[in-house]
């Protein structure tokens, strides 16, 4: 392929470029992949992304051979291995391989009372068991267990339906054999088989759906067990190898469950009644139960914890199952369909049953309702104050009772209702009247006061609202009285008048007829709207007129014939005058005077005229009339006074006062016909009283929440009332109260005491003792401690609990008062950190919280706030200071020790155990202690050579301390541990081993370093090797002095060589080995180095000299070194001679034991003299050959 070029030109993209292209690709393709492996992380693997992301780099590879890139570019060969090597790092990211071992594991289990066993699973990995052993205890008794063997015929593999249903029948041909994955579905709620219990099955599936299927590498066997209690794997083997034991024990209970007790039917309720439920729980303690309840679309979700009614066993771990019966208080106040469902129930190891599922919804032991009714209100209808019914003469009346407000489920009604005659001889009675509807009409018996005592449902007490008086009078027929009079003549007019004087009730209407000069006869009418009326006859034309007053009608009687009233026109003039506030036109009453008290009562009159006048009135009461003379009025405004008629003075009434004649200073006097003025006379005053039901007039209202209590008040409204407040009696409210049942709105308790009441016309009285409502506040649900003797209150009012030790078990017991289920919220703050809020339910007056132990420090505990079933919780609305309860407790440390590092300690043969300086700054060897000090360490140091061990207790005052013996001395050489064996504080809590486990501490002891030569001698020369054998551990550090300057060397191999370089004074000063400790200090290693001994010929200069034959030239030797001294000369051929090779030696000769540093000899042969070797008493020249990497001191 290296014949061939690039796919894509160099001229267009250049090499380098293609491979930067090309690798850019390559590790973008592998980012996309690393992101694809984070995200199978979460997902799961799949042999998906193992296809996709082999696939993609199959086609990167052959897109690289494609392009035929320079120097990317490889052989099939390498390609394929290229590919292979991509495929396994992709099945390492993706592949479904899992990494298996052999173990077992039991599965949690609950025993059920319709099937009466259960199948304990055990689930297997990599495994088949062929022998089992397990223990089982009792739950009462955990220490007795009995043992039981299991061998593989009697492991069950699979489950028949017949077995978790009925272990009675032997139907094999019924039974359905369940597969492995099937049966283990059905463990954990995953199967459904219509022939299996269905509650059964939903209570398996409830407990367990949190599991997950099984495994390839897993497979799952069973153990039957018919009773509670505690089951532990023993052994379990895989024919003859033990199988490793995970989660080996699991306790087996009774399903846990609850219902209400109880009638199972709808209960119907007032407002304001109170109930409770009873809730039936069993189930082993600390039960846990959830509830809710519904009303009007708003749900509210309540759990209790901690039920446990001994929790002594608990404690003990003991798992009795119990049955506790929690009542449930119920404050019926608010109105509709209340509805109490069960959800679910966990016991105190964990297993959860949901009850208010699909199936079980509309189970009447799982839900109750109760439908809470407003009280009917029942009142008189067309009663109002001051009015009465009528009874006619010759008619029947009766009277409606209505209902303002009513459930049809709270009747029928029973009205008791109570008569009093008018008439003193007449006797009365009390009945109890039939309702069955909101109207109920009832004949009367005869005229009379009738009251409405009291309406009771069926089921709510009914209120009696104003008014609950009606007034039946018995109607007299109407009549009249005709005065006739004629017309004076002073006036001018010509005609007739008729005064009347009506007897019945208004609006009047008279009929008479007229005949002119006895010819036929005509009828006419008119209405009269008072007592009293004026009917003037003024014939248009003279005759003789006869007028007959035939039959007159009232509001009651129609048509009551009438006799003797018959009357002939004549002209009498009359004077003119009218009451103060009417018009003078018309008959309609433009004013009314009113009269509350006294008999004496004053009208207002104009006059009109020339003064004085003399006045003519008349007051017709129900009895009679009164004519009054006025004379001598000087004034045109004039008040008269009129004393009332004793019988209208003591029972009230109406009185119309009319004006009859006036007659002026001229004596002209003239009948009036002018409107009256009705007195309307009051002795019924309005009265003001609370309403008291049941005789109560008090009510309960929570902090906050307005009390209206109800007002009964009698006259004509509005009304204006006075109160106070018992608390502030300077205070005086008043308040406008438009209807007879209105109520006054309060927010404060206390007593609430009436004073007085108006109405529109007159004051009236308040209804003692029926004038005070004592409202009070309920309750406010607070907490304190049901013992005072778990501690002691100190002067910040918090209660100090009794120590106690780290991870011990303590709880405080806390006396809860209101209305359950309470729930409590409160703070914890472990030494001034930050508050840590928790809360919790109760249903129970006395609750056990346990407390925080788990770490140590002074522990603060504030109730922060509490609410029950009236007071919902409210973290907003804090308690007074007052009304917090606070303890306290201390939280002691268990002591512990243990090293903070775990290196491994270094000494020498001889040292005693005490702290090295090198220890402080790595803090090696240092002892961490946690508690309360002084501390009493017990050690003991073991020498593994030798196995003898010595123990030590030390007295510490410190939490941290170096470890040190000073009376131990180590005296072999190799390793000794010392181990922390126990540890005590000054307090009273156990030991407890630090999760670390650096309780061991090594020491390393190593023999003393040590420097010998390899040759025993003192006396050494420049460029000799200087070997030495080093003994200890590496690294050695050497230190030495040459000639008076100290040096160190480090070496890492046992012999240590070095080169004299110079003459001089060497010695070793120490030596010191595993990173310079245990140094020993050397005093026999010394050695002098001399320096290399020198000749020189004629003192070393070039020296020519030239003799005859036959003569003898000196040539003399300079000798420098220490004598005796051994060299060898020779002599060579002149240089002239050699012609450019190397000189020929001629003559060599070696002169030994000269002790003189000159030496000459004589010659008289031609050539050059040389030394050529020289040795001193030390030393020689030429030295030894030596290696150049050597190091030179």
């Amino acid at each position: 392929m290296a014949s061939y070029g690039p796919r894509l030109p160099e001229r267009l993209v250049d090499a380098p470029s293609q491979r930067l292209y090309i690798l850019s690709l390559a590790l973008a393709l592998q980012a996309l992949k690393l992101l694809s492996f984070f995200s199978s992380l979460i997902e799961g693997p799949s042999l998906k992304l193992f296809f996709k992301w082999t696939f993609y780099d199959v086609l990167f590879l052959l897109l690289l051979r494609f392009m035929r890139i320079p120097r990317l570019t490889f052989r099939w060969k390498s390609s394929m291995l290229q590919a292979v090597m991509l495929v396994m790092l992709n099945w390492l990211l993706f592949g479904t391989y899992k990494i298996g071992f052999s173990s077992a594991n039991l599965v949690p289990a609950m025993l059920y009372e319709n099937v009466g066993h259960t199948f304990v699973p055990i689930l297997f990995n990599n495994s088949e068991p062929s022998y089992i052993t397990y223990s089982s205890a009792g739950l009462h008794d955990p220490n007795i267990r009995s043992t039981h063997n299991l061998r593989k015929k009697e492991i069950l593999t699979r489950l028949d339906t017949h077995q978790l249903v009925d272990t009675g029948s032997s139907d094999e041909a019924s039974s359905k054999v369940l597969s492995e994955d099937e049966a283990f579905d059905i463990e954990f709620g995953e199967y459904d088989d219509p022939r299996l219990k269905q509650s059964h099955l939903s209570q398996q599936k409830t407990a367990m759906d949190k599991y997950p299927p099984l495994q390839k590498t897993q497979r799952i066997r069973w153990i039957k067990i018919s009773k509670p209690g505690t089951i532990k794997l023993e052994t379990v083997q895989d024919g003859k190898m033990d199988v490793k034991l995970r989660d080996a024990s699991v306790t087996i209970v009774k399903c846990p469950t609850a219902r209400f007790t109880g009638p199972e039917e709808e209960k119907i309720r007032c407002r304001g009644d109170k109930d409770k439920l009873y809730m039936e729980t069993f189930g082993v303690p600390p039960l846990k139960l959830e509830w809710q309840h519904d009303l009007g679309g708003k749900r509210e979700v309540t759990t209790v914890e901690s039920l446990n009614p001994d929790p002594e066993e608990r404690a003990h771990n003991i798992y009795p199952s119990k049955q506790i019966t929690i009542p449930l208080a119920l404050d019926l106040d608010t109105l509709g369909q209340h509805i109490y469902s069960l959800n679910s129930i966990t016991d105190g190891i964990g297993n959860k049953v949901e009850l208010f599922s699909v199936g079980n919804r509309h189970k009447p032991e799982y839900t109750r309702s109760i439908a809470v009714l407003k009280p009917a209100e029942f009142a008189f209808q067309g009663c109002r104050a001051g009015e009465t019914v009528n009874l006619l003469h010759g008619h029947d009346t009766s009277l409606t009772i209505n209902a303002g407000y009513h459930d049809e489920r709270d009747g029928p009604w029973k009205l008791m209702v109570q008569y009093t005659p008018e008439a003193a001889k007449a006797k009365g009675w009390t009945r109890e009247l039939i309702s069955p509807e909101r109207r109920h009409k009832f004949k009367v018996e005869g005229p009379g006061e009738y009251r409405l005592l009291g309406a009771r449902g069926n089921i709510c007490n009914g209120d009696v609202l104003s008014p609950e008086v009606c007034r039946v009078v018995e109607v007299p027929q109407p009549k009249v009285e005709i005065e006739w009079k004629k017309l004076h003549e002073c006036s001018g007019d010509v005609g007739v008048t008729a005064n009347l004087v009506l007897h019945g009730t208004p609006p009047f209407r008279i009929y008479y007829t007229t005949s002119h000069n006895k010819g036929p006869e005509t009828t006419n009418s008119t209405v009269i709207d008072g007592s009293r009326g004026e009917i003037t006859l003024q014939p248009e034309r003279s005759g003789s007129y006869v007028y007959n007053f035939v039959s007159l009608s009232d509001k009651n009687y129609k048509n009551i014939p009438l006799s003797g009233q018959v009357i002939s026109q004549t002209v009498h003039p009359l004077a003119s005058a009218m009451f103060s506030g009417t018009s003078g036109r018309g008959s309609g009453r433009e004013t009314t005077v009113q009269s509350c008290s006294g008999d004496v009562v004053e009208v207002p009159v104009e006059l009109k005229g020339t003064a004085p006048w003399n006045l003519e009135l008349q007051v017709v009461g129900p009895s009679g009339t009164e004519t009054i003379q006025e004379t001598g009025i000087k004034t045109d405004q004039h008040s008269i006074k009129i004393k009332l008629p004793k019988d209208i003075d003591r029972d009230g009434g109406t009185l119309l006062v009319d004006l009859i004649s006036v007659e002026d200073a001229n004596g002209c006097k003239r009948t009036l016909a002018v409107p009256g003025v009705p007195v309307k006379v009051r002795r019924v005053k309005p009265t003001v009283k609370f309403y008291a039901k049941d005789g109560a007039r008090s009510v309960q209202v929570l902090y906050g929440e307005q009390a209206h209590l109800p007002l009964r008040l009698t006259g004509d409204g509005p009304w204006v009332v006075s109160w106070r407040y018992n608390s502030r009696a300077e205070r005086v409210r008043r308040q406008r109260f438009t209807s007879a049942n209105d109520v006054l709105s309060v927010t404060e308790a206390g007593v609430y005491e009436l004073l007085e009441v108006r109405d529109e016309q007159c004051p009236g009285t308040v209804i003692v003792p029926e004038h005070t409502y004592i409202v009070e506040h309920v309750p406010v649900p607070h907490v304190r401690l049901a013992l005072e003797s778990d501690g002691t209150q100190a002067r910040n009012g918090s209660w100090i609990r009794p120590p106690v030790c780290v991870s011990k078990e303590d709880f405080i017991d806390l006396r809860l008062k209101g209305g359950p289920p309470f729930q409590v919220m409160y703070s914890a703050t472990r030494n001034k950190e930050r508050p840590e809020n928790h809360q919790f339910s109760s249903i129970q007056e006395i609750y056990r919280l346990p407390l925080q132990t788990g770490k140590s420090g002074r522990i603060s505990y504030d109730i922060v706030a509490i609410g029950d079933s009236r007071y919902p919780l409210d973290e907003r609305k804090a308690l007074r200071e007052s009304q917090i309860l606070k303890w306290e407790q201390q939280v002691l440390a268990r002591p512990t020790a243990y090293f903070k590092t775990d290196t491994q300690l270094s000494y020498c043969l001889n040292d005693a155990f005490l702290p090295r300086s090198e220890f402080e700054l790595s803090q090696d060897g240092l002892m961490i202690l946690e508690g309360k000090a002084p501390f009493f360490v017990d050690f003991s140091i073991q020498n593994m050579a030798s196995s003898e061990v010595r123990n030590e207790t030390m007295k510490i005052t410190s939490h941290e301390w170096q470890v040190k013996f000073p009376d131990y001395v180590f005296t072999t050489v190799g390793s000794y541990i010392v181990n922390i064996n126990s540890v005590r504080d000054s307090s009273s809590c156990e030991e407890i081993v630090n999760e670390t486990g650096r309780r061991q501490l090594w020491v390393e002891v190593a023999e003393t370093a040590m420097i010998v030569p390899y040759e025993r001698r003192s006396d050494v020369c420049v460029g000799d090797l200087l070997q030495f054998q080093l003994e200890g551990v590496q690294p050695w550090t050497i230190t030495y002095r040459f000639n008076d300057k100290v040096q160190k060397t480090i070496q890492k191999t046992p012999k240590y060589t070095t080169v004299a370089n110079a003459p001089g004074e060497f010695s070793v000063v120490s030596i010191a080995h595993q990173q310079a400790q245990c140094q020993t200090t050397i005093s026999d290693v010394r050695l002098t180095v001399h320096d290399i001994p020198s000749a020189r010929v004629h003192h070393g200069t070039r020296f020519e000299e030239s003799i005859r034959e036959g003569e003898q030239a000196e040539i003399v030797f300079t000798l420098i070194g220490e004598p005796p001294f051994t060299f060898t000369y020779q002599r060579t051929e002149l240089a002239q001679y050699a012609r450019g090779r190397k000189p020929k030696v001629l003559e060599t000769h070696t002169v030994a034991g000269i002790t003189s540093k000159e030496h000459s000899i004589f010659s008289s042969a031609e050539g050059t003299w040389t030394v050529t070797f020289i040795a001193d008493k030390w030393c020689r020249y030429p030295p030894a050959k030596t290696d150049p990497t050597i190091e030179s001191i």
